[in-house]
């Protein structure tokens, strides 16, 4: 603990010197700048607040830093996100599994606009999200144990992904096109991976309408890894007067692919013919509501949604009868939230039931509900001090009743620097695939109950017009957590609950504003170093599938350099280091050319040609290049 403390002190020193940096903040023909630290983010009951004026660890995507990296899903870009692991097994986001600050893929809550959208069946589906990435405004990543804002599911944090109807008129298009020029020895054909998304918003009167599609397919990077994806997301944002509005969204995604070695060893490719063996079909589709009323003091705002998921895997596609699974998931939620002014500061109430239903080949016919209640109140001890105390008490009909209390305070030395800590507990149910799946190497176990998790952290926040720089140390402590294990390789894996597992984390996080100019040319920087210690209390003898593998060290760096209003050049850096097996450096590079209204720019991923793996023994793409064309219409 005193190498943190000591480390801590400098990064504090370090920050405040590096927060009275003297560049300028400019505004360079149409590029905005935008402040980092005065972000908008909503959470649940107390809404608009900051990245700086939160007393949580929040980490902010915007659409235009999303624009800079060599992207084309937001999968693949939240592995830019200081903390975030995200593991995949297939090219563009076909499947990638999540983690937050050395978590488990199954512990972080995925939300859109606040609704909640992880998967019953397993955490694998929780980022088959139904929306394309041209219509994702801002992506927020809450980290530490969330209960409190969001309810089971937020072990070690969650992700957030906003859309917005308003201020979204106009037309966009983005296409593109990449492969990494190597042939499938098997079906003779080249790697080659395309796809076309496209926005429009348009207003009719007071409503507001966003309409977003996505088309992408392609042969994969290796044997068996062909996609084919499409998702489609519309909008409607109602403002009847200033006290009421209303806002519905309706997204779908169907997504086919190759699982080559995705669960279990894959069948040799010329066992059977040329044509691919393991395939995945997964569909979503997601429909909400709710509505914002001022009523007197009360800020009240209703919600209704509904999450339809189908998932069908089989083992080899030449033989279904061989192993075939099919899955149908249905969960429909209804929440009602509520703030309001009291005395010297705000209080949040909340309320949700949750309806989980399955029908499975494998798992069965199984059904649970949920409730929750919630209430928060942030009060103000001092012009310079806030503290936030609150709760949140759960009833599972199948786990009984628990209640996960949490501790937010700040200290505000100055108006551009700040102390807080964030304490709290929280949950996660075990899947449906934890406790009843079988498969050929794998046994669920219906004796499993919840995860529970203590986390404490303590961390700074500091700002000026052109740097925005976060540093917090945390410890984290979670009971009953949930590995598939097995004693011996010859065994079948089955999830079991450890005892116990403690992490010590230290996260830092330094961004410019956009844009920034220097003598010389303007430019975007931002870098983050995250490490994690995590110990392991077990009672089992054997291996681990999935959790002993976690996230230990992560460097990342972005620089964005504008030479003129025409080219810009953004280069990423990726060092990754988990606890066992994977280590690696992935460089990867953007130029872009801007005309008018039209973008042409030029990927490539992977520059050092670099072999890793993120899960399991499953290669990822080596080097990649693509091509894209950006166009925008008002």
């Amino acid at each position: 603990m005193i190498k943190y403390n000591i480390l801590f002190a400098s990064l504090v020193f370090g920050g405040v010197l590096f927060s009275q940096n003297n560049v300028k903040s400019l505004n360079v023909g149409n590029d905005s700048v935008v402040m980092l630290y005065d972000i908008g983010v909503n959470e649940n009951r107390i809404m608009n607040t900051s990245p700086f004026r939160s007393n949580k660890s929040i980490d902010v995507l915007t659409a235009r830093q999303i624009s800079f990296l060599p992207v084309r899903s937001v999968q693949e870009a939240l592995q830019f996100v200081a903390g975030v692991d995200i593991r995949q097994r297939g090219p563009g986001g076909t499947q990638a599994d999540i983690s937050i600050d050395g978590g488990t893929f199954d512990q972080s809550l995925i939300l859109l606009n606040g609704f909640k959208m992880s998967d019953i069946q397993t955490g694998h589906h929780n980022l088959n999200l139904p929306f394309p990435m041209i219509a994702v405004g801002q992506v927020e990543v809450y980290k530490g144990a969330q209960s409190r804002l969001f309810g089971p599911g937020a072990l070690t944090g969650a992700v957030n992904f906003k859309i917005s109807a308003k201020g979204n008129e106009g037309t966009k298009l983005h296409a593109y096109s990449g492969s990494n020029f190597k042939n499938d020895l098997v079906n003779q054909y080249k790697y080659l991976n395309s796809g076309v998304q496209a926005s429009h918003g348009f207003k009719t009167g007071r409503l507001n309408h966003l309409m977003s599609a996505n088309f992408e397919s392609g042969t994969g990077y290796r044997y068996n890894t062909g996609f084919n994806r499409q998702q489609l997301f519309y909008m409607l944002d109602f403002d009847v007067n200033e006290q009421n509005s209303f806002e519905l969204m309706v997204g779908g995604n169907f997504n086919q692919f190759g699982a080559n070695a995705f669960y279990v060893q894959p069948i040799r490719p010329d066992t059977f013919s040329a044509e691919a063996n393991a395939q995945e079909t997964v569909a979503t589709f997601f429909v909400a509501f709710q509505s914002f009323h001022k009523l007197g003091k009360w800020n009240l705002n209703p919600r209704a949604s509904l999450r339809l998921n189908y998932d069908e895997y089989i083992y080899i596609r030449q033989r279904p009868s061989f192993f075939k699974n099919k899955h149908q998931t249905d969960v429909s939620a209804f929440e009602l939230h509520a703030n309001r002014q009291l005395g010297k500061g705000t209080i949040g109430l909340g309320a949700e039931s949750r309806f989980e239903n399955i029908n499975s080949s494998n798992l069965g016919k199984r059904y649970r509900n949920n409730q929750g209640i919630y209430a928060e109140y942030k009060y103000a001890l001092s012009p310079k001090s806030d503290i936030t105390p609150g709760f949140y008490m759960n009833y599972n009909s199948d786990f009984g009743a628990n209640i996960f209390p949490s501790l937010d305070v700040d200290y505000r030395l100055t108006n551009r620097f700040k102390l807080y800590s964030h304490t709290g507990t929280a949950m996660r149910n075990p899947t449906y695939t934890d406790w009843f799946y079988k498969g050929p190497a794998n046994d669920g176990n219906p004796n499993l109950v919840p995860e529970q998790s203590f986390q404490s952290e303590f961390g700074i926040k500091t700002f000026n017009k052109s740097l925005f720089f976060t540093a917090y140390i945390f410890y984290r402590q979670v009971e009953n957590l949930i590995t598939w294990v097995r004693p011996n390789i010859v065994a079948r894996y089955k999830p079991e609950n450890i005892v116990k597992t403690e992490t010590q984390g230290l996260n830092l996080s330094v961004k410019t504003n956009e844009l920034l100019q220097t003598s010389k040319f303007n430019l975007i920087a931002s870098g983050s170093y995250t490490f994690l210690n995590t110990s392991f209390d077990k009672n089992f003898v054997g291996e681990s599938k999935y959790e002993l593998n976690n996230l230990r060290h992560q460097a990342v760096a972005g620089l964005v350099l504008k030479y003129t209003d025409i080219v810009f050049l953004s280069v990423n850096h990726r060092y990754v280091v988990h606890e066992i097996g994977s280590k690696y450096h992935l460089i990867d590079a953007r130029i872009n050319f801007k005309l008018k209204n039209m973008g042409l720019y030029f990927d490539v991923n992977n520059i050092g040609n670099i072999s890793y793996v993120q899960v399991n023994a499953i290669p990822l793409p080596g080097r990649w290049f693509t091509m894209g064309l950006k166009m925008g219409m008002n």
